[in-house]
């Protein structure tokens, strides 16, 4: 909530990366429609949890394939 009580909606920017590549840049919701996910699954990938995860080694000894998410710019649109 801003200091007026009303809620601040997030449409921060961010960059979706696979490795090196940059999958697509948008907001959470741009992002999510456009990978065919829920909006909760891309703010999962914000996590500590999820880093923790994607950073260990799977059962195999294979690295993960990872997606990360960056915050390239922050933006807060008042409703």
């Amino acid at each position: 909530m801003n200091a007026g009580g009303r809620a601040c909606r997030n449409e921060n920017i961010y960059a979706l990366y696979k490795g090196e590549e940059n999958i697509m840049d948008g907001t959470l919701d741009e992002i999510a429609r456009a990978r065919h996910i829920k909006r909760n699954t891309v703010r999962h990938m914000l996590t500590a949890a999820y880093h923790r995860r994607v950073n260990e080694p799977s059962k195999d000894g294979k690295r993960r394939c990872r997606l990360e998410l960056i915050l390239i710019e922050r933006r807060h649109h008042e409703d």
